[in-house]
């Protein structure tokens, strides 16, 4: 997987990769917008950025795991806040 353009994914700038495995990466950045609900500009965020394989399967996978964590609210579990495609 290349690295992201001028250290951008979205409306994050990545500071640094923080791990590789067989679904993709994870990146701590700092959110750059002002318009995510639940973030503030300037917050660090962990950013998981998959491996894409062509299989609709794994969008369908992963849409539902975002929509499982977005119902989540637990002091030992990530706290979701955004998703998108890239």
């Amino acid at each position: 997987m290349p690295e992201p353009a001028r250290n951008r994914l979205g409306k994050y700038e990545v500071i640094e990769k923080i791990g590789d495995g067989a679904e993709g990466r994870i990146y701590r950045a700092v959110c750059m917008a002002d318009d995510i609900p639940g973030l503030t500009r300037g917050e660090l965020v962990a950013i998981k950025a998959l491996r894409r394989t062509g299989h609709e399967k794994e969008e369908i996978l992963f849409q539902r795991q975002a929509n499982i964590l977005r119902k989540r609210s637990h002091p030992h579990i990530v706290a979701y806040k955004d998703s998108f495609a890239w």
